[in-house]
């Protein structure tokens, strides 16, 4: 009722589904995630609920809710594909703090 992803066009279904028949199963949908923006795989999902926390801890600090230091946490992954990638590009994008991969 409240799609979040993508983060500029918030939408759902958040990629494009598209059809494939198959005779001993009838209609399967496939989710076509190739239009991500950052890594074009699911792993942009991920990467945008990092950025949605960093955000909910930046506007606790506004707020007064927590100490500013506990609203830029280190984020650490141990990854070198897709979501670091994915991951990385986003925090960029959206200002949060840089990651270690």
């Amino acid at each position: 009722m409240n799609p979040e992803f993508p983060p500029h066009t918030p939408q759902f279904p958040a990629t494009p589904t598209l059809p494939l028949e198959d005779d001993g199963f009838g209609t399967v949908w496939i989710k076509d995630e190739s239009v991500n923006r950052w890594s074009g795989t699911h792993k942009d999902r991920m990467a945008w609920e990092v950025v949605a926390s960093y955000h909910n801890l930046f506007n606790a600090a506004e707020d007064g809710r927590i100490e500013v230091a506990e609203a830029h946490p280190a984020f650490s992954l141990i990854s070198s594909g897709s979501a670091a990638i994915s991951i990385g590009r986003m925090l960029r994008d959206f200002k949060c703090p840089n990651s270690r991969c």
